[in-house]
Order: structure tokens, then sequence, then C-alpha cells
């Protein structure tokens, strides 16, 4: 191994679930996309999209709910918005301020 790297170590963390709460987000965001467009889901069904793409879940409401009436697109746009409105609302994990401070030294 090169010498410059010899007492390096390094972290890479994806950010959505590991740093930060934003499921409840993602959840809140495509709630409020079937609200405005006035499509009833069962509060049952949302517990099978967690992990999901936005592609899947909306083809899927699309396909059972909204009659193939919408434009996908459209409505991971409007997600997308609405996401991006509430950031500020996304939560770090117990611990992780914490944590990236150690792994700073």
């Amino acid at each position: 191994m090169n010498g410059q790297f010899k007492d390096k170590i390094a972290f890479c963390f994806d950010m959505d679930g590991v740093l930060t709460d934003s499921e409840g987000l993602y959840v809140f965001a495509e709630q409020e996309v079937c609200r405005r467009n006035r499509i009833v889901i069962p509060d049952s069904e949302w517990k099978n999209f967690k992990g999901c793409t936005n592609k899947d879940i909306f083809s899927y409401i699309n396909d059972k709910y909204g009659a193939n009436k919408f434009d996908i697109n459209k409505k991971i746009e409007e997600k997308r918005s609405i996401v991006l409105s509430r950031l500020d609302k996304i939560q770090l994990f117990p611990g992780v301020v914490d944590f990236l401070k150690f792994t700073k030294n």
C-alpha cells in the first residue's frame, strides 16, 4: 500500500436513512400527493412502500387506486417538491453528531 494512505481510515455514508431519519418525510410527502389528488389509500398500504422506488410506489397507486389516470412522473415531481420544501424537518439519528465528531479526529 502506498505510504501516504498507510494510517488513513475513510468513512462513506449514505445519509438517507443512515444518518438522517427521512422515512417519515417521504411517507408524509407520498400521502400529501395522494391527498392533493383525492386518491384515498388505506393506512395499511403505507408500510408496504418502505424501501420502494418512487416509480414503484406511484405505479402501484396508479394501478390500484388511480385507475391509471395520472402521470406517474408528475406525481414523483410533486413528492420531490414537497420533500425539498420540508428538508428542515429531517432529523439526525441520535448519536450521529457525536459519532461524526469522533470520526473527524
